[in-house]
């Protein structure tokens, strides 16, 4: 769980202050240990409370939200400070990613995810893609909120159908 300990103990998230009440807490700062090395995790937020950057041991990701239907990220790696990536994002009425587009320093569209969403706002279905001839999807069937059923797809091709159940007895209380 995230703890609001003034010194977290590992792989523990840092949050803001305690909110008012009615607040969202947001993330700062996350540490893990990944393959015996901690890694590190930084989030800042813009005043609409949008992630406006993110740092990682590799990369800095910073935010620039176009429009309100337009998202521009650009990857910089931390060593150099040189831009290694772009993502140009489409988003939907709610703010949610609807299409990312992944381009090189050169401008070359190199992969791209689709995202579709219920009527509730919740993800329904993922499409990657390199070419229109070399994708996967997973699509999700969703009960009270609840992901029931996934299938996934490569090429078209089904590779997997998986079920899921919840014992509701054990819900998280708390609150987070």
């Amino acid at each position: 769980g995230l703890s609001m300990a003034s010194v977290p103990a590992p792989n523990t998230p840092v949050l803001v202050d305690a909110p008012a009440p009615g607040v969202e807490k947001r993330l700062v700062s996350s540490n893990y240990v990944f393959n015996g090395n901690t890694q590190t995790e930084d989030i800042k937020y813009d005043g609409e409370g949008r992630i406006s950057v993110y740092k990682d041991e590799d990369d800095t990701y910073t935010f620039d939200y176009q429009s309100k239907t337009f998202l521009l990220v650009t990857r910089k790696d931390n060593t150099t400070g040189t831009v290694n990536r772009t993502l140009e994002c489409s988003l939907n009425t709610a703010g949610a990613i609807t299409k990312m587009v992944f381009k090189t320093p050169a401008g070359v569209q190199d992969y791209q995810y689709d995202f579709t969403y219920n009527a509730d706002g919740y993800m329904t279905k993922i499409k990657g893609s390199y070419s229109p001839t070399d994708y996967y999807e997973n699509e999700f069937t969703l009960v009270n909120g609840n992901v029931v059923s996934a299938k996934a797809y490569n090429n078209g091709i089904q590779t997997r159908n998986e079920e899921y159940t919840y014992d509701l007895s054990k819900k998280e209380k708390g609150p987070y």
